[in-house]
């Protein structure tokens, strides 16, 4: 399949529209597989639109349609805008001092009645994160503490 070349990418620009009928009708158990996004992101450009503030990354990025009328489509783009959930992430390790942060996450929407569009996203990495980073750093000094000790006295009943 070809690659259409796009100013920018975001699951709008490569799934289409999201709302709760689209999930309820194309999805599985109230999730909706919609986008893979991958690349590799040097910067981030911010700005304000008539729907506010806005965050995109910069880099080179390809995405492609999981799902729907553009099922395997495959756009590039040197801007990606992803969902805040995967965002954030990355974002984070930019200003965090990295000069490039590799990524590739399936983006999908979900039934969520607590949320006023009645649907939020969910990012699934496809890739392990770097060996060297926040968390992991963090998960190998835990495993060298010994195991923790159950307080028996909270659990106990006073009659």
């Amino acid at each position: 399949m070809s690659v259409n070349l796009q100013k920018k990418i975001s699951i709008a620009k490569v799934f289409g529209k999201v709302n709760a009928a689209v999930i309820s009708k194309h999805g599985e158990n109230g999730k909706l597989n919609l986008v893979r996004f991958m690349g590799s992101a040097q910067g981030v450009k911010e700005g304000v639109s008539d729907f506010g503030e806005w965050r995109a990354l910069t880099g080179q990025f390809r995405a492609i349609a999981l799902s729907g009328e553009n099922s395997g489509a495959i756009s590039d783009s040197a801007v990606c805008f992803l969902p805040d959930v995967a965002l954030d992430l990355v974002c984070a390790q930019l200003t965090g001092g990295a000069s490039a942060v590799d990524f590739a996450f399936d983006i999908s929407a979900v039934m969520d009645e607590s949320v006023a569009v009645g649907y939020s996203y969910r990012a699934t990495p496809l890739i392990e994160a770097e060996e060297e980073s926040p968390i992991s750093r963090l998960e190998k000094k835990l495993a060298a503490l010994p195991a923790p000790v159950a307080d028996d006295s909270k659990a106990k009943v006073k009659k």
